[in-house]
């Protein structure tokens, strides 16, 4: 028999039983399907945060700490060993260092923002307006980036306006806003010294209220590097608002010695970067780079898919052993008519590798099954974690991706399966002996 004979036998033979065939086929479709669902869930996840870094840019990125930075993770901070505070002078010398191609303080401010009626809290981080040459400023959204470091003018994320319940930022691009923030009450504080006695908390802190132009709106990247801006201002708006940083801020400065929590450095080209951070180091500064963390990610990733795809693999274990109950029922049903097979002529090699073929035909057709009840799945999943997600005002992700590679691994991994499972039942198929296979009631 030729390969073409023992393939057409093979189909015929599974068409004989089509309940038991199509039960078992549909067990190793489960198993593919699983597998593919877990393992697509983890290369989206992967292809999301990639993508998202390099939309922002964020790779030439270096974060100057005031201490030796220990990080636990990309979305962790965590500082230890002697302080050494970054003061302006310390930013101006930063930014003069070759190969950096623009230094800014760390600034963020608390503040309210109000727009027609509604209000929410969040942070406003001060950028200069250099920063509007680099993504994700560069290419708003929605409107452009603020003018000057004068302008009396913000620009926000897409979300925090969504999350205030307007639909469609695009049409706030323009409007006028409010922004309260908590500042100090300089006769509160002449208090201080006088032989009335201390102020109140509440009466140094007092709420100071400024207008300004939203002028842009930018997508918030859902995996994007936590502590991203989610509105900016410039320097000038921040000096007219008075407001001051949270107390938090200020008394870590005292501690510290005074000078900014962190320093944003951004290097002329991403080759830049690790020198760089040799030489902020060798200044006795902490460093955070997405560039560093990434690698570690990877290996994060390379886990969690490993992980994922073992949970797949137990239901295809499970669907392997199927196929060997199948099979080896086969062989015992039709023990007599291989008997006839061996005796007319076909060898034992031949008999084997009818049963692995067989086996074989359902982890194909398993297989294929099993790749379109995975992206099946990655749909409706996919529609469902949407669902919440815009029910709080986030932007739609696609959770799963299934590349090229994982279509071929996984029908090539079924057939693999399917081949081993098949070996069994198939070495007793070809250990019929044809006298007694024909002497058999």
């Amino acid at each position: 028999m030729n390969v073409r004979d023992i393939m057409r036998l093979a189909c015929g033979n599974l068409r004989r039983n089509p309940l038991r065939a199509a039960l078992t086929t549909c067990g190793v479709t489960i198993g593919i399907g699983a597998l593919v669902s877990m393992v697509s869930f983890g290369t989206g996840m992967q292809k999301n945060v990639g993508e998202a870094l390099a939309k922002l840019d964020a790779f030439a990125a270096i974060r100057v700490l005031p201490r030796h930075a220990a990080m636990n993770g990309l979305w962790e901070t965590q500082t230890s060993g002697e302080s050494k505070a970054l003061t302006d002078s310390v930013v101006s010398l930063v930014a003069s260092l070759p190969g950096v191609e623009m230094a800014y303080p760390e600034v963020v401010v608390p503040v309210r923002l109000r727009v027609g009626g509604r209000e929410r809290q969040t942070m406003a981080q001060v950028m200069p307006v250099t920063v509007g040459r680099y993504a994700p400023y560069k290419e708003m959204t929605w409107g452009r980036f603020f003018a000057s470091d004068a302008a009396a003018e913000i620009a926000c994320a897409d979300h925090v306006l969504r999350r205030m319940g307007f639909q469609r930022p695009d049409s706030l691009v323009g409007s006028t806003v409010e922004l309260v923030a908590a500042g100090l009450d300089p006769s509160a504080l002449l208090r201080l010294f006088s032989s009335s006695g201390p102020p109140k908390a509440e009466e140094v802190l007092v709420p100071k209220l400024t207008q300004a132009t939203l002028v842009g709106v930018w997508q918030h990247e859902e995996f994007g590097p936590a502590g991203m801006a989610t509105l900016v201002m410039p320097q000038g708006l921040k000096e007219r608002l008075g407001a001051i940083g949270s107390l938090f801020d200020l008394l870590g400065g005292f501690q510290a010695g005074g000078g900014y929590p962190a320093v944003y450095v951004r290097a002329a080209s991403v080759e830049m970067v690790e020198p760089l951070v040799e030489t902020f180091e060798a200044m006795g500064y902490g460093t955070f780079t997405v560039l560093n963390e990434l690698k570690e990610l990877k290996k994060g990733f390379l886990v969690f898919d490993a992980l994922l795809g073992a949970v797949g693999t137990v239901a295809l274990v499970v669907a392997a052993l199927g196929i060997v109950n199948t099979m080896v029922m086969s062989v015992l049903e039709r023990y007599k008519e291989i008997g006839i097979m061996k005796a007319v002529g076909a060898t034992s090699a031949e008999v084997k590798l009818l049963f692995v073929a067989e086996s074989a035909a359902i982890g194909l057709m398993g297989g294929l099954g099993g790749l379109v009840l995975g992206w099946l799945v990655t749909i409706v999943a996919n529609a469902v974690a949407n669902h919440f997600l815009l029910k709080q005002a986030a932007a739609e992700v696609n959770f799963f991706y299934i590349p090229w590679w994982l279509v071929a691994g996984e029908v090539a991994f079924a057939l693999a399966v399917s081949v081993v499972a098949g070996l069994f039942p198939a070495r007793r198929a070809a250990r019929v002996d044809p006298v007694q296979a024909l002497r058999y009631e």
